[in-house]
């Protein structure tokens, strides 16, 4: 039996530029993605132009998020200033496949974890098996 290993799991957050050398190393070896959205308004036009940019940079890799696990999660729920869920969904999470999101605090850790754990789950589900239900022959 072969054991894999979920090589990176790539959080993608509008405003860290800097960090986008390190960010394509890392895409060479993505098993999953997790975009984190800045839940306020003034972000929303970063939010979209960082969700672009992380379809361009896959791209580069030969990956899409049209076929790897992913999710959103919505940062900075605990700020006045935040666009209601169904707007970001609407912004960000309108594809032919929607994918779960999670509303969070990251800096108190609500919803991190949940966030982290259905996309890793997502990514070993796409590694070892299909969905629940199914019947997967063992060797």
């Amino acid at each position: 039996m072969k054991f894999t290993v979920i090589d990176a799991i790539v959080a993608n957050t509008p405003g860290y530029s800097a960090f986008l050398p390190e960010c394509f190393n890392t895409m060479r070896a993505v098993d999953g993605v997790v975009f984190v959205a800045d839940s306020q308004w003034e972000k929303m036009e970063e939010n979209v132009e960082s969700f672009r940019n992380l379809e361009e940079n896959l791209r580069e890799y030969n990956y899409s998020l049209d076929e790897m696990p992913y999710v959103i999660q919505y940062n900075k729920r605990d700020l006045a200033n935040v666009a209601p869920i169904e707007y970001l969904e609407f912004m960000l999470n309108r594809r032919a496949r929607r994918v779960p999101y999670f509303e969070a605090v990251a800096v108190n850790g609500d919803g991190v974890f949940d966030t982290l754990n259905t996309v890793s789950r997502m990514v070993l589900v796409g590694e070892f098996g299909q969905e629940k239900g199914e019947h997967r022959e063992t060797a």
